[in-house]
């Protein structure tokens, strides 16, 4: 097991057998660090390691892979773009309540469409000293479905990311 700086060396089961396919992010990192860009070998093994957790932890995936890394103003976080067997049934879109309107354009279904993928990502953990610290994963988050009115707001609006996934976005169009 690959472990971040603070990580403790508890003792675990041994690894699910993970049905999810997941991309060699090692070799591909070792092209790009071979061309002069890219994450490192080091955190490259630790991604992968990661990878190999989310698709333990999310039963049903069928494929994982690295999509990047976001840099935040306060912290920054990595994405992974997975694709279901099957769409859990909890992801469907809430009923409207009595005499709300309707949505201009109904969302795709997840599996679908722009929701054919669904994005979950690390978010970063600060050590005791506020500085140094590791991305935390073993518990990655996932991002909600898009919607149209989602892509058509963000399309308008010009804002940096702070790395946090609850901070209000504060923008016209609101969002």
């Amino acid at each position: 097991t690959v472990r971040g700086p603070g990580e403790a060396d508890d003792d675990e089961d041994p690894p699910a057998d993970v049905s999810a396919t997941i991309l060699n992010f090692v070799e591909e990192a070792a092209m790009f660090e071979a061309a002069g860009c890219g994450l490192g070998r080091n955190e490259a093994v630790r991604i992968y390691a990661g990878m190999r957790n989310l698709a333990r932890s999310q039963p049903g995936l069928k494929s994982v892979r690295f999509f990047g890394k976001v840099f935040g103003t306060k912290q920054d976080y990595l994405v992974c773009e997975c694709e279901w067997e099957e769409p859990p049934e909890d992801d469907a879109e809430p009923e409207l309540e009595d005499g709300a309107p309707p949505p201009a354009v109904p969302s795709e279904a997840t599996g679908e469409g722009v929701n054919k993928y669904v994005y979950f990502v690390a978010s970063y953990k600060r050590g005791a000293d506020g500085i140094v610290g590791f991305h935390d994963l073993k518990n990655w988050n996932k991002l909600p479905n898009l919607k149209p009115e989602h892509i058509m707001a963000s399309r308008q609006i010009k804002k940096f990311f702070t790395g946090d996934l609850e901070a209000p976005i504060h923008s016209y169009p609101p969002f």
